[in-house]
């Protein structure tokens, strides 16, 4: 740095010192962006924070360390966490090492974990609060000792089930850990990989906890006779998203029209006729169908799709059989 450069930075840390004198009582009073000035440039204080008005004026270096000395001071810390919580970096080293202000600033943006002290990055009181509040994220900063011990894996698990991304490949590896992370959040089945995807009991897991998981489970897993039909049961919905031999099978079509004629009876749907019913069995255009109000809408779509005559009474013919 230059002589004139030292100068000047020395001549804006006194105008910030000067400044937070009295900052402490008009920052309660929530009156904090009062104009600052700073040679012939006017900023206020969210302008510094920010790097927004006429503090892009400043030489970003001195504006780093205008930043570094707010920093120092827990009132004005607070402002520039809450103003954007990556502002955490600036903060001294005892302020980065102090578990409520860290908090505050996970609790904003779990990114801001990075900046913490070394001792919170392993600290398992830290890391239980990430997971409480889902901000599983800031997991990645934590030592990697951390991520790699068991009992605190267990307890993050229950909290969320997310945390496992962020834990030690060990024990994302470890098909307990997996089932432990399913029981709480089993919508990450969709983000596992495909050998946990293809695990019958893991995928059941997470169907029976949220049904939309079926959508991800493998092609081998959705062969499953048993879990095809507490699907139907679950969401008839998922019809689509069954294996053809599974929407052709004839215990799976019962279930799904059964849970079919649960819903005639609401707002949402029409109430479905035979001539429905006969294609929704014949498993030809899945749920489509169950919008048809009459006849005259079916016959639209058979022209529509080219369905001749003798197509048509091969499907009431399946249809027939099938019940």
């Amino acid at each position: 740095m230059s002589e004139d450069s030292g100068l000047i930075l020395s001549v804006l840390l006194k105008q910030i010192n000067s400044y937070l004198n009295h900052l402490e009582n008009r920052y309660s009073s929530n009156e904090t962006n009062e104009n600052i000035e700073f040679g012939t440039v006017s900023v206020t204080l969210d302008d510094i924070i920010n790097n927004c008005g006429k503090a892009r004026l400043i030489d970003a270096n001195i504006l780093n360390s205008i930043k570094c000395k707010l920093g120092e001071r827990l009132d004005t810390l607070v402002y520039m966490i809450k103003e954007n919580p990556l502002n955490l970096q600036y903060a001294s080293e005892q302020l980065r090492d102090n578990a409520d202000v860290v908090q505050l600033a996970v609790y904003y943006d779990p990114e801001a974990m990075q900046y913490a002290s070394d001792r919170l990055k392993s600290d398992k009181t830290m890391a239980m609060f990430m997971a409480k509040l889902y901000r599983v994220e800031g997991l990645k900063y934590m030592h990697p000792w951390l991520k790699n011990d068991e009992q605190l894996a267990l307890k993050l698990l229950k909290m969320n089930g997310y945390a496992l991304k962020y834990l030690s490949d060990r024990i994302k590896d470890s098909r307990s850990f997996v089932n432990e992370a399913l029981q709480t959040s089993p919508s990450l089945f969709f983000e596992l990989p495909t050998k946990n995807k293809n695990d019958l009991t893991l995928a059941e897991i997470a169907c029976e906890r949220d049904y939309h998981c079926y959508k991800a489970v493998t092609k081998k897993i959705k062969e499953n006779k048993p879990l095809a039909l507490k699907m139907m049961h679950y969401c008839y919905k998922l019809y689509p998203y069954l294996s053809k031999t599974m929407q052709e099978d004839k215990d799976v079509i019962k279930a799904y029209k059964t849970e079919l004629l649960k819903i005639e009876n609401d707002n949402e749907y029409r109430e479905l006729k035979a001539d429905v019913d006969a294609y929704l069995c014949a498993n030809l255009f899945n749920t489509r169908l169950i919008y048809m109000k009459d006849k005259e809408e079916i016959e639209k779509f058979i022209k529509l799709y080219s369905i001749d005559k003798q197509q048509e009474q091969a499907l009431n013919q399946i249809a027939s059989e099938l019940f």
